[in-house]
């Protein structure tokens, strides 16, 4: 559910549809977007809170056109929007409440020159890196203002 009321934040869901191919029309893509989302409380049964980790490995991007994968294994988007529902109070959480939840933005490039074929990055280490935390409905202006610096 927040996955789809992020893009609908972002406003970019049907264009993350048509943007499956790394390039349209000779020109690179330059508005793909990974959203990575985790969280310290689980729906099981815990002994301590979960460590917030994020998934970030490299991987082999798809071509639609010619339905063939790369041979060589990239980041395939241009920004990361990484959501962490904050709240740790199993009691009281709700992740449909978007003031539970915190929103980090990143260019690609500086996590690439961060973190180079890591896989998986923990919290502490991605706000070292420095990206923007911001409030859902600042999600999507903070997406535009990144990628018009990756354009520049």
């Amino acid at each position: 559910m927040l996955y789809g009321e992020c893009l609908q934040s972002l406003s970019l869901h049907q264009q993350l549809v048509v943007q499956l191919t790394p390039e349209r029309n000779g020109a690179p893509s330059i508005s793909k977007i990974e959203v990575k989302s985790t969280a310290y409380v689980q729906s099981w049964s815990q002994k301590k809170l979960s460590s917030i980790q994020f998934s970030i490995q490299p991987t082999q991007g798809w071509d639609a056109t010619s339905n063939t994968y790369s041979s060589e294994r990239v980041r395939q988007s241009d920004i990361y929007v990484f959501c962490v529902l904050s709240h740790k109070n199993k009691k009281t959480i709700d992740p449909l409440n978007l003031d539970q939840w915190e929103f980090y933005v990143i260019d690609t490039d500086r996590l690439n020159r961060s973190v180079g074929n890591q896989k998986r990055i923990m919290l502490s280490r991605l706000i070292k890196l420095g990206p923007r935390k911001v409030t859902y409905k600042d999600i999507a202006a903070t997406v535009k203002r990144v990628k018009g610096n990756i354009i520049s």
